[in-house]
């Protein structure tokens, strides 16, 4: 009888039984979610990488719209 307490109590204790386990998996599943969520943005920057390697137009579109650049005689007007 005495080692069905030890084991009852070990099965409902909150920080080694069943609750912790319950704890243990939903934090599990949080972790896999943002490695999937981390995985598909390394995806997306890995492909925009090799554009920025092989592509030297989108390289110059990119640089002109996202630093304000302007090519040689030419005026750039800003609207805020």
């Amino acid at each position: 009888m005495v080692v069905d307490l030890i084991f009852v109590y070990r099965i409902v204790h909150p920080e080694i039984g069943i609750p912790a386990y319950r704890d243990l998996r939903q934090r599990t599943q949080e972790l896999r979610e943002k490695i999937q969520q981390i995985d598909s943005e390394n995806r997306e920057l890995s492909a925009e990488i090799r554009v920025l390697r092989q592509d030297e137009q989108y390289v110059r579109r990119l640089v002109r719209r996202e630093l304000l650049y302007a090519e040689q005689d030419e005026i750039m007007y800003i609207f805020k």
